[in-house]
């Protein structure tokens, strides 16, 4: 929902100019804005895109570059103080829940032969499932021999006498199979138990503690499959249909 209006110029047989002219548009209940300064220049063997800019009081999102079959040429996708909020919409019904707030930079080149893909982001304030967790740091660039992601994440929660890193993971992803999509070892260092809750609701509730350990992320993404060994400190639950806690 919203007001878009545009203006379209055919420059040849195989080249048009769109502007898209002072727009907004309604996401997630949220108003984002188009400014109205930009170009966007398609042809049969690329596109074009300058000073797309879309942004809601702090928050942008800014696009520029050329997405074509040559290698050197690349898009880059800039994000500032970005509310990941907004992209709940696209998990459906799924039981998960994440907030914070993204900067950084992706970049995309070559993608119809050998695809490069790089995403370096910071997520202030990352939440998940309502509990806060701390900044999240994701580094991520497509190995085109693997067909994957290659994923380095670490979360960073700052306290007030320094600083721990409940999770670390590194591996890879694989977004074209249809079973073991993960491939990711996890270290956690005192992470909240209670980001449970939601998966164990089921039988159990009111999950509290902290866990250490090594785990492994595999699987595919219907049903990824979690393992490994962690200690648990502190850590409580009720089961209630015994109303019991433990």
């Amino acid at each position: 929902l919203g007001s878009m209006k545009a203006r379209g110029l055919f420059l040849s047989p195989h080249t048009t100019e769109l502007n898209i002219l002072s727009s907004y548009a309604y996401v997630n209940d949220s108003l984002w804005t188009f400014r109205p300064d930009n170009r966007i220049l398609m042809d049969s063997s690329y596109i074009s895109i300058e000073n797309f800019f879309l942004y809601k009081n702090a928050e942008h999102l800014l696009i520029n570059g050329v997405l074509s079959d040559n290698p050197e040429d690349a898009l880059n996708i800039e994000l500032n103080n970005f509310n990941i909020e907004s992209l709940a919409f696209l998990l459906g019904d799924r039981k998960i829940d994440f907030s914070g707030y993204a900067s950084g930079e992706l970049e995309l080149s070559n993608l119809q032969k050998t695809p490069n893909i790089l995403v370096e982001l910071l997520v202030k304030d990352f939440a998940f499932n309502n509990d806060h967790l701390g900044d999240l740091s994701v580094e991520s660039r497509w190995d085109a021999l693997e067909k994957a992601f290659r994923v380095n994440l670490e979360v960073i929660y700052h306290g007030n006498v320094g600083y721990n890193k409940p999770i670390i993971a590194n591996g890879y992803f694989y977004p074209e199979r249809e079973e073991d999509n993960f491939d990711l070892d996890i270290i956690i260092e005192n992470l909240k138990m209670s980001i449970l809750s939601r998966y164990m609701e089921a039988f159990a509730s009111n999950f509290r503690g902290l866990a250490s350990g090594r785990l492994r992320l595999d699987g595919p993404t219907a049903a990824p499959e979690l393992s490994g060994t962690a200690r648990l400190v502190r850590t409580g639950f009720r089961v209630d249909y015994l109303n019991t806690s433990y």
